[in-house]
């Protein structure tokens, strides 16, 4: 994987992270549903205890998606700590509006007062340089 997918996967980690604690909310809520059926269907199904079943099943995947919570959010705090730790206030910025906060190249030549071509081609390469050295030593 080459830096630049790598700083790209920041977003995708982000919106993952998103869908993963949206999943973890329904199965909460599927869970609540299922210790809170009426009285009668509770005892026609306690015949083989199919709560206690669910519940074991529910305890498991949200055991699993913590678990996959905690790597993307390792992985999102290990490149934001990247980032932050780029010297040159440029590269910084850079990095920063595209990687972390998605915005175009359009934008971020506007605010950086510079061509979208030499930002795209010259500063953005250059700020990876600076990223992968970084990568390399931690």
């Amino acid at each position: 994987m080459t830096t630049q997918e790598w700083l790209e996967g920041y977003k995708y980690y982000e919106k993952l992270l998103i869908m993963l604690k949206e999943r973890k909310k329904e199965l909460l809520w599927d869970n609540i549903h299922i210790t809170s059926y009426p009285k009668d269907i509770a005892i026609r199904s306690s015949q083989r205890n199919l709560s206690e079943e669910k519940n074991i099943k529910y305890l498991s995947a949200i055991e699993e998606i913590d678990n996959q919570i905690d790597e993307i959010s390792k992985e999102i705090a290990n490149t934001r700590k990247v980032i932050w730790s780029v010297t040159k206030p440029k590269y910084k910025m850079l990095l920063i509006a595209r990687y972390i906060e998605g915005k175009s190249w359009e934008d971020i030549a506007e605010i950086m007062d510079c061509s979208e071509k030499w930002l795209r081609e010259t500063l953005n390469s250059r700020a990876i340089k600076e990223v992968e050295k970084i990568r390399k030593l931690s």
